[in-house]
């Protein structure tokens, strides 16, 4: 049966060839690229195993920021039956659902999680039996000593069918691949990870540091025939660009901040027929500036923690570290937390903003300069006139409400000079002004538009 058989979406060519080297496995790797669809022949194969193995219990862990793609994929492609149960929110609220579905062990059952909650839930998996897992970003599990890669590797044992997806395996080093496929196929490297890392790669003479490595045509060689890999590049039938819905939720402080802010403008505008345009701007940017991790006074700020931050440092994981990044961002102190984390992640990066002082030597370096990775550029001032093209990847941190300057930043890279596909990422808290300005400037509202939706949003019978 092919492809179009369990999806109700016409496939490219690659993803007919990936699930057409895939299905005849017990264990695969998908090493694609973002962007070209990994997703879709996973669905067919589950779909295919569902029908002629009769199994009926299969897992999906994937990181934070993949969880809605998940959910609107599943909803969207598959054209078989089976039930959902998506393990998100506080750790009560994930035990009830599982409590919920165990009563229901002849159902087939598709139960999407994060990382973390695979870990911290595996008793409740292991008396579960899963039959299948698949492991998105499969990077994540890299470190064969975490918890978290321990956790799947000893899960993975149960499961009759286990399918790894990620389009960068070697995320820093050719070793990363070791942990990954002690998951889906243990069998394929003998022995354990110091046998393993002593057999590709040469230490430093404390016996600590990888000084170089070797036989890695050897390496790919005994990978090949287990993995189906490919390139944006290479995928001649991709759109020019795509767009990633990146939903995130707002951690305890900052849920409690947004709380505030809402119940004040609420009380405030209370006896108010028609607002004035400026108060309600000037609210909106404060309830935006708390899903960017802060509140802000006269005279100081207060940061509440990010989640957006940890949001951005997995997508950035899952991009190919040869490929340059914009970040696009609407506050300074966003664009500090921003700084902050790549300093972290030991990533070189330069910034666009109002007070830049050489705007045209950031941007060169940009361009130019190789080890240049990422540039965080204010909306505003990085939006418009200014050409960065040696990115294919753009992640909107945050928005202006405006549709002209999301327009002009869409096209600082997809645009002439541009020989690559672009793909945009939104991160965007649940359930915030977030998703209401992002679904603004998509359909480009004016600004009392947006205004007047931001008061029906927060229920306010008012207009400005």
């Amino acid at each position: 049966m092919s492809l179009s058989s369990y999806v109700k979406t016409s496939p490219f060519n690659h993803q007919k060839i990936a699930y057409s080297r895939m299905v005849k496995k017990s264990s695969f790797g998908l090493f694609m690229e973002p962007g070209t669809g990994k997703t879709l022949p996973t669905i067919g194969y589950m779909g295919r195993k569902f029908e002629s193995k009769g199994i009926r219990r299969a897992m999906i862990v994937c990181p934070s920021t993949a969880i809605t793609e998940w959910e609107l994929q599943l909803a969207q492609h598959p054209a078989f039956e089976f039930e959902l149960v998506v393990l998100k929110g506080k750790a009560k609220k994930r035990r009830e659902l599982w409590a919920n579905h165990v009563t229901k062990p002849y159902v087939p059952t598709v139960v999407l999680m994060t990382y973390e909650n695979m870990r911290i839930m595996e008793p409740e998996f292991k008396l579960w039996k899963p039959e299948m897992m698949i492991l998105d970003e499969s990077q994540h599990i890299k470190n064969s000593r975490s918890k978290q890669s321990k956790s799947a590797h000893r899960l993975g044992k149960l499961a009759r069918y286990r399918i790894i997806m990620t389009g960068t395996p070697y995320h820093e080093s050719p070793l990363d691949i070791y942990s990954q496929f002690k998951f889906a196929k243990p069998d394929l490297f003998e022995g354990s990870y110091t046998h393993f890392r002593d057999t590709y790669a040469i230490l430093d003479f404390m016996g600590y540091n990888v000084k170089r490595y070797k036989d890695l045509d050897q390496l790919a060689e005994r990978v090949r025939p287990h993995i189906y890999a490919k390139r944006k590049a290479e995928c001649l039938d991709l759109p020019p660009y795509s767009d990633r819905m990146i939903k995130v939720e707002m951690n305890d402080a900052q849920a409690r901040a947004y709380r505030q802010v809402t119940k004040d403008f609420i009380l405030e505008t209370a006896d108010n027929e028609i607002l004035p345009l400026p108060l309600v701007i000037t609210r909106l940017i404060k309830a935006q500036q708390v899903t960017g991790g802060f509140t802000k006074n006269e005279d100081s700020i207060l940061r509440l923690g990010s989640s957006k931050i940890i949001a951005l440092e997995e997508v950035i994981d899952s991009i190919p570290p040869q490929e340059k990044i914009i970040v696009f961002c609407k506050f300074i102190e966003e664009i500090k937390q921003v700084r902050e984390l790549l300093d972290r992640m030991k990533l070189t990066h330069v910034s666009l903003y109002g007070g830049t002082p050489d705007k045209g030597k950031v941007i060169r370096d940009f361009q130019v300069e190789k080890t240049k990775r990422v540039i965080i550029a204010q909306i505003k001032t990085g939006g418009a006139s200014v050409t960065l093209t040696e990115s294919n990847h753009t992640i909107y941190f945050s928005k202006s409400h405006s549709y002209l300057d999301y327009d002009q930043s869409r096209a600082r890279n997809y645009r002439p000079g541009q020989t690559k596909r672009v793909t945009y990422y939104h991160l965007l808290c649940e359930g915030s002004v977030d998703e209401l300005i992002h679904q603004a400037v998509e359909s480009k509202m004016s600004q009392a538009e947006v205004m007047n939706s931001y008061l029906k949003l927060l229920g306010v019978k008012t207009h400005v």
